[in-house]
């Protein structure tokens, strides 16, 4: 409580399971669940990777300006393998699937 009242922030508190009184939030929380299962989905993989496309879509939502060379979520990807990790007929690179940034 210290804390608050020295940086001037006001609590208000809510009744718990009532998310009507938490209307910004929810609407926000309900908007990148509905794009992260999009991109999910659109990208054709499991429940597993939601993690993967919620941090894509608040990625999104609050860090990017600039549109210029972003990737779509679950694309083809190719991963470098060093030198040292690989023979010298060995691939050079890796087949994988874009999760983020």
């Amino acid at each position: 409580m210290e804390l608050c009242e020295q940086h001037g922030i006001k609590k208000h508190f809510t009744i718990c399971k009532t998310p009507q009184q938490n209307g910004v939030v929810e609407r926000i929380n309900k908007t990148i669940a509905k794009k992260a299962r999009c991109f999910r989905l659109n990208a054709g993989l499991t429940k597993n990777f939601w993690v993967e496309a919620v941090n894509m879509e608040v990625y999104f939502m609050f860090l990017v300006l600039d549109y210029f060379g972003l990737r779509v979520f679950g694309c083809l990807a190719y991963m470098h393998i060093y030198s040292n990790e690989r023979s010298k007929f060995d691939a050079k690179s890796r087949q994988c699937i874009f999760l983020g940034y």
